[in-house]
C-alpha cells in the first residue's frame, strides 16, 4: 500500500488539491487502485456532487502516481503534463460520504509519454470512465 507521505514524494500536489488518499493496490508498470474519501470538509460545494472537474483531477492524479512509481520518473527537473483525454463518461453524481475508488491501466507507455484508461467507482457502481487519458513527462526548470 501506498500511503500520504509517499503520494506527497511523488506527487508535487497538497492540501486541498491532493486529491487521493492512499494506493491499496499497484502493480507498478501496469495498473493500480487508489481511493479518495469525499468529505463533508472539501473546501468547494459538494452539494449537488462531488464536481465533475475534481473527480477527473483526482483520477489524473492517480494515473500520474502510476507513471510517477514506474522507475521514479517524476525526479527533481521533471514535469508531468496532463495532454487530453478522449471517451470520458459520467454515470452519475458523487455524494459527500461516499469514497472514489480510482481503477488505471497503461495502455501504452511510449517512455516520455503514457496513454492510460479507466474508471472510477463508487459503492461498486461505476460513477466515471476514462477511455483514454495522455500523460507526458518533460524537462522542467528546477525551483529554487
Amino acid at each position: 500500500m501506498i500511503g500520504a507521505e509517499r503520494i506527497r514524494e511523488l506527487l508535487p500536489h497538497r492540501h486541498p488539491i491532493q486529491l487521493v488518499d492512499r494506493v491499496p493496490e499497484v502493480e507498478p508498470g501496469t495498473w493500480l487502485r487508489a481511493e479518495k474519501a469525499v468529505t463533508a470538509n472539501e473546501p468547494w460545494d459538494c452539494a449537488n456532487g462531488y464536481p465533475a472537474a475534481l473527480l477527473i483531477e483526482s483520477w489524473g492524479q492517480s494515473a500520474a502516481l502510476l507513471a510517477a512509481l514506474e522507475q521514479d520518473r517524476l525526479g527533481p527537473g521533471t514535469v508531468l503534463l496532463f495532454g487530453g483525454m478522449s471517451k470520458v463518461r459520467f454515470h452519475r453524481p458523487v455524494a459527500v460520504g461516499e469514497t472514489l475508488e480510482h481503477h488505471v491501466r497503461i495502455a501504452r507507455d511510449l517512455g516520455e509519454t503514457v496513454l492510460f484508461e479507466g474508471h472510477t467507482e463508487c459503492a461498486g457502481q461505476t460513477v466515471l470512465e476514462i477511455g483514454q487519458a495522455v500523460l507526458a513527462f518533460r524537462p522542467g526548470a528546477e525551483l529554487n
